[in-house]
């Protein structure tokens, strides 16, 4: 009987060092290991950083290179009439162009990070590429011509109106204008207009421009 209970405590006993044994495991997996890995694996695989030998991480060099492409369609309006609507004031003629279509690819380099790794510099560029099965059969990027409204021109023009008026408001000028020119003083801002206009034919600079290849095509609509 002895000998039974002798077994059974040491039986007892040896489950309660393998219990214990399996529980102080069981922490040191949950506390200590099973977090080391979780952060091991996002460091490498989810946050922008280094290798402990200095190269770019999984996760960086696919940041760095994304494979996904976007595909991005323009359309133009080609102005056919543009000496009607500035001689005649008549409503504009345009014929649509497009779509052209561009892959576009965003690539990170120059990558670099500071010895803390918490702060990173890059360099980004993104580059187009024509893709010509999502554009029109009629496309041509290397061919195709268009007229458009030259933003710049009015934007200069009206900064030079603007100019004019500010000075010829101005009341010491107005004084010496009508000291040296008299009668002629109230006609110099249409004098000053129409040498801007000859100015302007001269260096054959006008309200429309007219455009050719799909790189200038993209920079207007960029």
């Amino acid at each position: 009987m002895r000998k039974q209970q002798c077994v059974c405590g040491a039986i007892s006993v040896v489950l309660f060092l393998v219990g214990a044994g399996l529980l102080i495991a069981g922490l040191v997996v949950v506390l200590k290991v099973f977090p080391d890995i979780v952060n091991s694996s996002v460091k490498s695989q989810k946050v922008l950083g280094l290798n402990s030998d200095g190269t770019l991480n999984d996760f960086t060099k696919t940041w760095a290179t994304p494979t996904y492409i976007s595909t991005m369609q323009y359309w133009a309006f080609d102005y056919q009439n543009t000496i009607g609507i500035l001689n005649r004031a008549i409503y504009p003629d345009m014929d649509e162009k497009g779509p052209y279509a561009y892959d576009e690819t965003i690539i990170n380099s120059q990558i670099g990070f500071d010895e803390s790794g918490e702060h990173m510099t890059y360099a980004q560029a993104t580059r187009y590429v024509f893709n010509p099965e999502k554009s029109c059969p009629t496309c041509d990027p290397k061919k195709d011509t268009i007229t458009i409204p030259d933003i710049s021109f009015f934007v200069g023009m009206d900064q030079i109106f603007a100019l004019i008026d500010q000075v010829l408001g101005n009341e010491k000028i107005a004084g010496i204008c009508e000291l040296l020119l008299k009668e002629k003083c109230g006609e110099l801002a249409t004098m000053i207009e129409r040498e801007l206009g000859i100015f302007l034919s001269v260096f054959k600079t006008g309200p429309f421009v007219t455009v050719v290849g799909a790189h200038h095509i993209l920079i207007f609509f960029s």
